[in-house]
């Protein structure tokens, strides 16, 4: 399902010289989701945020900055035979990678990390037909706080978290 959101409410530990992690970004990503007729199912979801660090400052502090994730996710939805082609609504988590990257145009506050971090949410199925559908979710990402002998890049343990709202198109072969 290719979707594209809307990121908000974030919040970080990490270095943001354009002080931009309140600004809302758009978000494009896909999931890959096997869900039963029954109750559960699994989830792949992959999102990217580009421009996450930058602030659209004129001269600009961050040349580059982006977030994606990388989730596998539990899901437990509302059995089919009680919503039939209604919405269908589900909650989902798990665990996985958040990568932040940001180049600044000093070189001085530039990273690329891997952070272990896990994602927990719902939304509603929206089904047309047995093929295409609708999908509307909204879900929490968050970090595990990272402490360690380089915390070059934070104040603090390396930490980030956020919300994410998007809409995906439903496709099933």
């Amino acid at each position: 399902m290719p979707f594209v959101g809307l990121k908000f409410g974030a919040d970080t530990d990490i270095v943001d010289p354009e002080r931009a992690i309140g600004n809302k970004k758009p978000v494009i990503g896909a999931t890959v989701a096997l869900v039963t007729n029954g109750p559960l199912g699994v989830e792949a979801d992959v999102g990217y945020i580009p421009g996450f660090f930058d602030a659209d400052r004129n001269p600009p502090l961050v040349s580059s900055s982006s977030v994606a994730t990388f989730m596998g996710n539990a899901v437990v939805s509302a059995p089919k035979r009680w919503t039939g082609y209604s919405l269908r609504p589900y909650v989902s988590g798990g665990l996985g990678v958040i990568k932040v990257q940001q180049e600044d145009v000093l070189d001085i506050s530039t990273f690329n990390r891997n952070l272990f971090g896990w994602n927990l949410g719902g939304g509603a199925i929206g089904e047309v037909n047995d093929r295409v559908g609708v999908r509307w979710d909204l879900r929490y990402f968050r970090s595990v706080n990272r402490t360690g002998e380089d915390t070059s890049i934070s104040f603090g343990s390396e930490r980030i978290s956020f919300w994410r709202a998007s809409m995906a198109l439903l496709i099933r072969p």
